[in-house]
């Protein structure tokens, strides 16, 4: 039997069917993830990255991004023409970690703005410890000085004119000062230095009268007397009242 001939299609159906397909390839083409690599591609070795938008990586309690390098070789670096070069945030915790151990955790260089700015807003900007060498080094000069053993600050010159620690407002030495009530009728009080840190080698010790005694004045303070660890701040004589004593000790 002869069969009947189509009708002919529309312009505007044949159109709408093509779009169809088109879309109906591009979804399918956009499923496959060797097309979605293409179109979002990852980190390439050894070449630049352009990006247009942050790039960023998550880790649901575990360690996000991790770079080991070899010896002399720099593992991370961030640098920005104007503004911040490397930034580290945390809730609770440690904003950015840096550790060696035998060289340095971290080195910050400026030629003429701030190598380092640490802020907070309640708690501790800078903190410095070590176990047995210094825990923080604030040097001026071309050159920068050995590790002073087991010291927690240290501040240094090149140049002897220049300050090597300067204090705008009080300066607290809890350990190393005080004062002391010299009782009426004694010429001495002594003051125990065991528990503050000792008098090993050749202390400076210094004591003054905190009200004037007509006649009266200190005439001694002695390192290690009466005893090992113990100073005693000896008057001309005897005090017909009792009398306080500031004290201060350097070394």
């Amino acid at each position: 039997m002869p069969t009947e001939p189509r009708a002919p299609r529309s312009r505007r159906s044949i159109l709408a069917a093509a779009a169809g397909g088109a879309a109906a390839l591009a979804v399918s083409r956009l499923s496959d993830p060797n097309v979605a690599a293409a179109l979002n591609p990852s980190l390439l070795l050894n070449q630049d990255n352009p990006i247009s938008a942050t790039t960023s990586l998550t880790g649901n309690g575990v360690q996000a991004f991790q770079v080991t390098t070899g010896t002399f070789a720099t593992a991370i670096k961030g640098a920005s023409g104007n503004g911040v070069g490397l930034s580290g945030e945390s809730v609770s915790g440690w904003g950015v970690v840096a550790s060696s151990t035998t060289g340095v955790g971290m080195s910050t260089v400026s030629t003429s703005g701030i190598a380092l700015d640490a802020t907070s807003g309640s708690s501790t900007a800078v903190r410095g410890s070590t176990t047995t060498g210094t825990g923080v080094v604030g040097h001026v000069g071309p050159g920068l000085p050995a590790p002073t053993p087991a010291v927690a600050l240290f501040g240094s010159v090149e140049d002897k004119a220049n300050v090597g620690v300067r204090a705008l407002g009080h300066v607290q030495f809890p350990d190393r000062s005080g004062r002391v009530l010299i009782a009426a009728g004694k010429s001495y009080v002594d003051v125990s230095m065991i528990t503050k840190g000792g008098l090993a080698g050749t202390p400076l010790c210094f004591a003054n009268l905190q009200a004037t005694k007509t006649g009266v004045y200190v005439a001694s303070v002695r390192p290690n007397y009466p005893s090992s660890g113990k100073l005693r701040i000896q008057l001309n004589k005897a005090v017909a009242s009792a009398v306080w004593v500031a004290w201060f000790v350097l070394g």
